[in-house]
């Protein structure tokens, strides 16, 4: 009955967009794009894992069969590295203004897809945990792969040890802060960020404009790290069952 429906459905949209293809072009095309992947034949299978294993392997098995998702991590790593060789290195100038225009206007929305597929609500109910540690396991592939690229690049410029460790702190928190951020975007009327009007930009303009005002700015690295942190302290609790 389910792959019944699933197909009824599909067709009866396929159908309305064909009808209306006068007015979206696009919409029809994207459809027809979308009919054409679901007749190919899926290539690789989850593993015999379950839990927390489970949401990681599902989260690289999507990546691996739609490389063009990569391109979304790609940007992901742009705005969270740039953001951490502003405050590590001695840049001049209004480079952080571009950097904060970009950060707004092309968020790291590559962190959370999964949380965003994995919120839900038909799917959620058989997720039993908690938004928070959800976000942050449907986070650990892509942030992993920006942690390495920017503790390669830290790992290779020319700093003294403890400058190497405050930075790699900062980009730490950086890239939690960016989940965490993106992540409220997603929030249902179920945790406590549903109480403000948009906790997403809230958190974001004060993660940020810390991050300007103490590391690109200041360039105090670590306490630019412990203020995104706290940050991040702040989004975790927004994301709490209300």
């Amino acid at each position: 009955m389910t792959l019944l429906a699933d197909e009824s459905l599909r067709r009866h949209l396929l159908r309305s967009i064909d009808a209306g293809r006068r007015f979206s072009h696009a919409a029809a095309a994207q459809q027809r794009r979308a009919a054409i992947l679901s007749r190919r034949r899926a290539y690789l299978h989850l593993p015999a894992v379950s839990g927390a294993r489970l949401l990681a392997a599902r989260a690289a098995l999507s990546r691996l069969r739609y490389p063009p998702a990569l391109w979304g991590l790609v940007r992901a790593a742009v705005v969270v590295i740039g953001g951490l060789d502003l405050a590590i290195l001695p840049v001049r100038g209004d480079a952080w203004l571009t950097w904060l225009l970009i950060a707004f206007f092309m968020p790291p929305i590559a962190l959370v897809e999964d949380y965003a597929a994995d919120s839900q609500p038909f799917l959620r109910q058989f997720v039993p945990l908690s938004p928070v540690r959800l976000a942050l396991i449907d986070a650990l592939l892509p942030g992993l792969l920006v942690l390495f690229a920017g503790t390669a690049q830290v790992l290779l410029l020319p700093l003294a040890a403890t400058a190497k460790a405050a930075a790699l702190l900062l980009l730490v928190a950086l890239l939690a802060l960016s989940t965490l951020v993106q992540a409220l975007r997603e929030a249902g009327p179920d945790v406590r960020a549903g109480r403000l009007p948009a906790p997403d930009v809230l958190t974001a303009a004060l993660g940020y404009g810390l991050l300007v005002w103490l590391g690109m700015a200041q360039h105090q690295v670590l306490a630019a790290a412990v203020a995104l942190l706290a940050v991040g302290a702040l989004c975790a609790a927004l994301l709490q069952p209300a």
